[in-house]
């Protein structure tokens, strides 16, 4: 207790505390800092992951790259004279079984490659009523009968589920050239085909001089491929 002053002044009294030190005071102690937060650590990893993941997509998108050059080039190996892909050896196909194998005519009787084929060389036609190059080409074919007389033109309607649809298909395309139908495929495999529509091209013995997969571009194209396998 502080002692009273004479006069009407007043005594203040100041407490101090001396438990806690004063900052700044030489001699006294200073608290640690504060540990900073990870925030920056962990922006870190985020982007190395970010980094990694670039890497490995651009990897990937080079390797596809690459594939597909590779497959360029197998198609390119595989072109036969025209813009089609000539995907099947000729020299593989038992022309002997081939001539021989059941087909059907439009009245439902059977009949076979080896009746139908001329004295000159054939081109055997394989088509379906939904194949959309398939119909685009049959005038072509229908065409280059007319102008190769030597040439027997025979279309086979493959696998067709409606026969129906193939008998109105052919009258809508005008062609004239016999047709008959393969309804379980087995001419066409004998054929070694391997899309719709593909094309055979046989010699007078009715040995395979040439096979195309795809559609014929025009006229010309088709011509040209008569030309290049006179037989």
């Amino acid at each position: 207790m502080g002692c009273p002053l004479s006069g009407t002044g007043t005594v203040v009294v100041v407490m101090v505390d001396t438990s806690q030190p004063t900052a700044g005071a030489a001699g006294d102690p200073v608290s640690p800092p504060a540990e900073p937060p990870r925030r920056a650590s962990r922006r870190l990893d985020v982007r190395t992951l970010a980094i990694c993941a670039t890497i490995a997509l651009v990897g990937a998108m080079v390797a596809a790259l690459v594939a597909l050059a590779l497959l360029d080039d197998g198609t390119d190996a595989a072109s036969g004279p025209s813009d089609g892909l000539e995907l099947t050896n000729s020299s593989d196909i038992n022309t002997d079984r081939l001539l021989s194998l059941r087909l059907t005519d439009q009245d439902g009787s059977p009949t076979s490659l080896d009746v139908l084929r001329g004295e000159g060389r054939t081109l055997v036609n394989f088509w379906q009523s939904s194949c959309v190059p398939c119909i685009v080409e049959m005038p072509l074919l229908e065409a280059a009968r007319a102008d190769n007389p030597d040439v027997t033109v025979v279309g086979i309607a493959t696998q067709e589920t409606d026969a129906g649809k193939a008998v109105e298909l052919a009258k809508q395309t005008g062609i004239t050239y016999p047709w008959v139908e393969d309804p379980d495929g087995i001419v066409f495999a004998e054929a070694r085909g391997a899309g719709m529509p593909t094309t055979l091209l046989l010699d007078t013995s009715g040995r395979v001089l040439a096979s195309e997969t795809g559609a014929f571009a025009d006229a010309a194209e088709l011509q040209a491929f008569l030309d290049e396998h006179p037989g």
